[in-house]
């Protein structure tokens, strides 16, 4: 048995919080990539050497779905140093071979959220990178089909001691939070006409006047990222502890993950996908 990191996502469509319209437009886009011929499911990750492609889907449940991604790195193919003697030998893969990697991934839906569940650490893909791959894909599917489909975008959950962490802090100095673009055009701003040149996402930052602390308002903007309604997407804050210790948290790494117990294949150290599903299908009882 070997242990491997389990990192916990929501996804939604961009611009929607209805969680059945996101599970049902990824339904519908997941059908449109298995019906591809293997070849055509390929995407090559930008900025990288990297491809990957879906290899499999399965719906275990009304409201549960196992993804399995595979990935591999091209045109690299050094030598190959054995561990125990330090001899090199000619590495026998070809410059478009890549070793293969395994990124296993749960979804599940609710009637307030659509989860997802990554196995998460060393070669894994990212949850961005599984974005850009779906987005391509539903890009091509609005464009060859009558039935366009909204783009999809994910956030973190956060860890529960964030907020523990939080409210320990004497005083809370300042914060910086991600916003999705399309507050601007709220009724506060009323820029949704003038935001065709704004980058997807805007950093906000706040800071508490002297010897004064902004723990309740940090408190409510977490309580948005963490809430149905989630126009932020990442918060950072700077504080003091009792013992004037500073004091630096970000969701961005205080993520909310778990762990499981999986065999590897004795042969190719690669963990055994059935078992994978099993034990990360195990966490989400706990949703």
């Amino acid at each position: 048995m070997a242990r491997k990191n389990i990192t916990y996502h929501r996804l939604n469509l961009i611009g929607q919080d209805d969680s059945s319209e996101t599970f049902s437009n990824l339904n519908s886009l997941l059908n449109y990539i298995q019906n591809k011929e293997t070849t055509d499911r390929k995407f090559n990750i930008p900025q990288s050497e990297k491809f990957m492609y879906l290899k499999e889907v399965r719906q275990t449940s009304d409201n549960l779905l196992r993804l399995l991604f595979v990935s591999a790195k091209h045109s690299y193919s050094a030598p190959l140093i054995n561990s125990v003697n330090l001899e090199s030998r000619p590495n026998p893969k070809t410059m478009t071979e890549g070793e293969r990697v395994k990124t296993h991934v749960v979804i599940k839906y609710d009637n307030l959220d659509v989860y997802v569940l990554l196995e998460s650490g060393g070669l894994n893909l990212k949850l961005s990178t599984i974005l850009k791959y779906l987005n391509y894909f539903a890009s091509n599917y609005t464009r060859e089909t009558n039935n366009p489909i909204n783009l999809f975008e994910g956030s973190i959950i956060p860890r529960n001691d964030f907020i523990e962490v939080l409210n320990d802090m004497e005083r809370v100095l300042s914060a910086e939070f991600i916003m999705k673009k399309q507050v601007l055009g709220d009724d506060f701003l009323k820029l949704s006409n003038r935001m065709e040149e704004v980058v997807d996402k805007v950093k906000v930052k706040i800071t508490a006047t002297r010897n004064h602390s902004i723990k309740d308002t940090v408190q409510d903007v977490f309580a948005h990222l963490n809430g149905n309604r989630r126009e932020i997407v990442s918060l950072r804050v700077r504080g003091r502890m009792p013992n004037n210790d500073e004091s630096l948290i970000d969701t961005n790494v205080i993520i909310k993950k778990n762990y499981v117990e999986v065999e590897q294949n004795p042969n190719t150290g690669e963990f055994i996908t059935e078992m994978m599903f099993e034990e990360i299908e195990r966490l989400t009882l706990q949703l």
